[in-house]
């Protein structure tokens, strides 16, 4: 990556500038991962099989409104590639988890109701292949967890004014595959490119106020809240590398805003008619994605960044979206305003590595505030039999780019393009889906492919089998996963 202020590092030598990128992708590691996570490796949208419900009037075990469902999954990694800290060999058995999730709804009175849920898994693949290998991080982390998701009360308070308090998920997008105007939910995406988005959103505490007047609602939402997505740990296959020590990689403190001051505040207006729809919205919130604050530097590198701060931009999105139906067509556009974000700029420095002695190299010594545009324009058919077709592309424009940004893998454009074809068959019991996302004009920043087949063997039990590829780009995560390719089953029964 060249620019006029990298011109020193231009004219070092090689082991130079693979040197200076992997300082600059140690600072940036979980800004990186967080943007490629979060916008590019978002998961795949699959609407989710109802859960079948009982009751104890059915004859029933469970109470009246307890549903849920376990599943047992696993993936195997075919292909040799050990993690950033060359500690793991991931190739070969990477999970073997059984999960149980369960949600309690009940009827309060006519006017409201209530809603609680939640998951535990635990995953044996660490103890079969000697938990000892693995960071307490990745342990932490994929091991084992158990987490109340959706926890909230919905009621009345007017003919015409509904609210809902608690942590609850608030979809603002109409695409199927990338972010634009969905930014209330950060995601887990710790198992990139495996899960749909769907099932990969995390909630997050609100109070939601909701007027109604004909084809219109108007939402007011408090977001007391904060919440980040979470990210492949350091250790983690998934996770943006740092190669300049063998074994080590800095960690860098995150500044996560916690106070109730730190609230963020959304609104919307949706109206819905005849064929077409069409929302207005706007939030003040905290971006997802952090950047680099970097400290005053030293005169070394390393102990320099080891003094900096990964913060979070509090940003103000305005945007809108809809959908148009034309016969077998469907057309849907978003497009969002989103100002206050911050960027890591960089510099050149001379400093000195371990190892290389007296270089000259861009590094992180400020940042800068400027606005995003981002525009996403798709279309789905669903004139062939059982099938549905859909392209989507997303354009974002960072506004004042400067080439001080390019360094930490910023570009003034940055292109997504998704295809998606499902197909049902054996009167819908068989669910077949491709999708493949590209990053890029021509996906020279990366890409991945997802092929899944989902088969209902009986009532409540969905036996599901795929494959996941990455291939390398130039931007990260892509330049470090194009190994990580795997094959995934899953056997889920629903209750």
């Amino acid at each position: 990556m060249t620019c006029s202020a990298c011109a020193p590092l231009n004219r070092a030598s090689k082991p130079a500038r693979h040197i200076a990128a992997s300082i600059l992708l140690a600072a940036m590691a979980p800004a990186l991962a967080a943007q490629s996570l979060e916008e590019a490796l978002g998961g795949f949208d699959d609407t989710p099989a109802p859960a079948i419900e009982t009751s104890s009037a059915d004859g029933s075990l469970l109470p009246e409104g307890l549903t849920g469902s376990i599943a047992v999954s696993s993936s195997w990694n075919y292909l040799d590639h050990d993690d950033a800290t060359g500690r793991v060999d991931w190739q070969g058995l990477s999970k073997l988890r059984t999960r149980l999730n369960l949600q309690y709804d009940t009827a309060l009175s006519d006017d409201w109701k209530a809603r609680v849920s939640g998951y535990g898994f635990y995953d044996a693949v660490y103890a079969l292949r000697d938990r000892d290998d693995y960071p307490d991080t990745v342990l932490s982390a994929y091991e084992d967890e158990a987490e109340i998701q959706e926890a909230w009360l919905q009621g009345k308070l007017a003919s015409n004014l509904d609210i809902k308090i608690g942590r609850q998920i608030v979809n603002w997008g109409r695409s199927d595959n990338l972010r634009v105007l969905d930014i209330l939910n950060p995601l887990d995406n710790r198992e990139p490119g495996l899960t749909d988005i769907e099932d990969i959103r995390l909630p997050v505490g609100m109070i939601k106020a909701d007027a109604y007047r004909d084809e219109w609602t108007a939402s007011l939402i408090a977001i007391p809240e904060v919440r980040f997505s979470k990210n492949p740990p350091l250790g983690n296959d998934f996770y943006t590398p740092f190669s300049l020590l063998p074994g080590n990689a800095l960690r860098i403190t995150e500044d996560e805003p916690e106070d109730f001051s730190d609230t963020s505040w959304a609104a919307s207006l949706t109206g819905i008619f005849s064929g077409w729809d069409i929302s207005f919205n706007a939030a003040h919130t905290w971006r997802d994605q952090p950047y680099l604050a970097p400290a005053p530097f030293n005169g070394n590198a390393l102990s320099t960044l080891a003094q900096s701060t990964l913060a979070h931009s509090r940003i103000t999105m305005v945007g809108a979206g809809g959908n148009i139906t034309q016969g077998s067509w469907l057309f849907k556009w978003e497009a969002a305003y989103i100002d206050g974000m911050d960027y890591t700029t960089a510099t050149p420095v001379t400093t000195v590595l371990p190892g290389i002695g007296l270089v000259t190299i861009p590094f992180p010594t400020g940042s800068t505030e400027t606005a995003r545009v981002d525009v996403l324009a798709g279309v789905e058919f669903f004139g062939i039999a059982n099938t549905t077709l859909s392209l989507e592309m997303v354009n974002r424009h960072i506004r004042d780019f400067s080439e001080s940004m390019a360094p930490f893998y910023e570009q003034r454009d940055r292109m997504e393009t998704a295809l998606r074809a499902t197909h049902s068959m054996l009167h819908d019991r068989l669910n077949l889906t491709a999708v493949g996302i590209a990053f890029g004009e021509r996906a020279q920043d990366g890409s991945l492919v997802r092929l899944q087949a989902e088969y209902e063997w009986m009532d409540g039990l969905n036996v599901t089998g795929g494959i996941v590829t990455y291939q390398r780009g130039d931007l990260p995560p892509f330049t470090f996963i194009e190994d990580n390719d795997r094959v995934f089953a899953e056997v889920k029964y629903s209750f």
